[in-house]
């Protein structure tokens, strides 16, 4: 009636790849966030700016400024 055949073992590798994509891209936004935080502080230490000051060099929005405060 729908034209395809169900396999259990093609679902599997489907599923195993989805999840090893979003692990994948769960991976990348933790080391970009550490990237981000390591500079803070290396702008912090080394140009004895305060977190407010280092974010907004590098960029970061202020309503994001909370959220890097708390991993510092």
């Amino acid at each position: 009636m729908f034209g395809f055949e169900w396999n259990k073992e093609d679902e599997r590798k489907a599923l195993i790849e989805l999840g090893e994509e979003r692990g994948e891209q769960r991976g990348i936004a933790v080391g970009e966030k550490r990237s981000t935080i390591n500079s803070i502080k290396n702008l912090m230490l080394n140009r004895h700016w305060s977190a407010e000051e280092a974010m907004d060099a590098i960029g970061i929005e202020k309503s994001e400024y909370q959220q890097y405060l708390a991993l510092l």
